[in-house]
C-alpha cells in the first residue's frame, strides 16, 4: 500500500499519484457498480485480455466493483498468466480499503473527489455502460483532455455518448461500429477496443 498523502489540489493529487505508476499508455476503466446488460459481463472478460496483450499498456480503475474490477481483473490474471507485470493500479480516497489485486493508490476525501482525480490521470478511458456517476466522470475526463471510447453496445451513460459523437476521423468506420452494435459479439468489440487503442497510440505494441 502506498503512503497516504494530502495536497490542495486535484492536479496535485494526481501528479503525485502518478509517480507511483510505472510509465505506459495509461488506460482508465470507468463504467457502473453493477451489470445492466447482459453482454457487459462478457465484454469486460474478453477487454481485459486483449488489453493485455498491449506490452506497454498500463490500467487504471476508479476502485469499484462492476465494471471497473471484472476488467481489472482479467486485464490482471492475463497479464499475470503471461508471467508480466500486471501494471493495474485503483485510485480510491483516503480511508477506503485497498483492493486484493493490482496497487491501490489514495486521494481525496470523497467518491467526487477521486473522480476529479482519476480524470486527470489518464489519456484514454474506456466507458462501459454507467450512470451518473460515470457520466460525471467522464465530462470531467474530457475537459482534462483525456479521450472516451464509449462501448455504446452496453447501454447507459456509454450508449448516450456513443450515439452523440461521430466516428474520429483516424478511426476505421468498421471498428467504431461494433463498440455500438449490439449484434456484435464480446470478442469482436473487445478486439475493436483493442484496435482503437492501437491506432491512437501507435507506439502501442
Amino acid at each position: 500500500m502506498v503512503e497516504k498523502k494530502n495536497f490542495s489540489t486535484y492536479d496535485e493529487i494526481a501528479a503525485n499519484l502518478l509517480k507511483e505508476i510505472k510509465p505506459g499508455i495509461r488506460v482508465a476503466v470507468i463504467g457502473s457498480q453493477s451489470f445492466h446488460s447482459h453482454i457487459s459481463r462478457s465484454i469486460c472478460e474478453a477487454a481485459g485480455r486483449e488489453l493485455a496483450n498491449i506490452e506497454n499498456l498500463v490500467l487504471l480503475t476508479g476502485g469499484l466493483s462492476g465494471i471497473g474490477e471484472t476488467l481489472g481483473r482479467s486485464f490482471w490474471m492475463a497479464r499475470k498468466n503471461q508471467g508480466r507485470s500486471p501494471l493495474v493500479y485503483h485510485i480510491l480516497p483516503e480511508g477506503s480499503e485497498a483492493w486484493d489485486y493490482g496497487l491501490t493508490l489514495f486521494g481525496g476525501f470523497s467518491m467526487s473527489d477521486r473522480r476529479s482525480i482519476l480524470a486527470r490521470m489518464a489519456s484514454l478511458y474506456l466507458l462501459i455502460e454507467g450512470g451518473p456517476g460515470a457520466e460525471q466522470e467522464a465530462h470531467r475526463a474530457i475537459a482534462n483532455g483525456g479521450r472516451i471510447i464509449p462501448v455504446g453496445s452496453t447501454g447507459g451513460f456509454a450508449e448516450k455518448l456513443y450515439q452523440s459523437v461521430r466516428c474520429p476521423p483516424n478511426i476505421d468506420p468498421k471498428i467504431w461500429n461494433l463498440l455500438g452494435s449490439v449484434e456484435t459479439s464480446a470478442p469482436e468489440v473487445a478486439g475493436a477496443i483493442a484496435g482503437v487503442v492501437k491506432i491512437i497510440f501507435p507506439e502501442a505494441v
